[in-house]
């Protein structure tokens, strides 16, 4: 006689208001828990640290582009909104990316020089933009960055979000690090051929 199986995981619209809100609070709890391990939890900055957290957590919601919003259940865990953004951001950085390189190859042409230098801090900017927050839509990049400019300790919580989250969108799988070191490579060349 077969062993029986394990039920089935319930689905979203299974669970209630009430099970959907634990289903949140729980991925509350476990991106929590994984922040205070990061952070070298310190209980006398308890205060200071959950309110970090929670200002957080609120941007990653707030983040989310409305046309990425449509189809996604608002009770999702910020574990599960965070995976489900995985993929199309991955989409926007490259697609950014192959914008860019374009726009590089046009304003090489002759009589485009001009706009050069312009170019090149573009390309930095939103180098440095996708390497500081490489888990969020790029729409969303800029607003976020100047969010979080005021959160101290900013990197360890960045750091949570992507070990909670299990996520592998890191600047080595997106190429950043060698995509700013041609970035320099080519400024250089184009400072030293524009002093000749």
């Amino acid at each position: 006689m077969p062993e029986p199986q394990p039920p089935a995981p319930p689905r979203h619209q299974d669970l209630g208001v009430e099970g959907l809100r634990q289903l949140h609070d729980q991925g509350t709890m476990d991106l929590w828990r994984e922040y205070q391990r990061q952070y070298d939890f310190d209980a006398r900055r308890h205060d200071e640290s959950r309110r970090d957290f929670l200002a957080l957590r609120t941007a990653i919601l707030e983040s989310i582009p409305s046309n990425h919003r449509l189809g996604l259940d608002p009770s999702l865990s910020i574990r599960e909104i965070i995976r489900t953004q995985h993929s199309s951001f991955q989409q926007s950085v490259q697609s950014r990316l192959q914008e860019l390189n374009q726009k590089y190859e046009l304003r090489k042409a002759p009589g485009k020089n001009k706009s050069v230098d312009k170019w090149f801090q573009e390309w930095r900017d939103f180098l440095t933009d996708a390497r500081n927050c490489p888990n969020y839509s790029i729409n969303k990049m800029q607003a976020l960055i100047h969010f979080h400019g005021a959160i101290q300790p900013i990197i360890p919580m960045f750091a949570a979000i992507r070990s909670a989250a299990t996520i592998n969108c890191s600047e080595d799988q997106i190429g950043l690090q060698n995509e700013i070191h041609q970035f320099e490579q080519q400024y250089v060349i184009h400072k030293a051929q524009s002093r000749k």
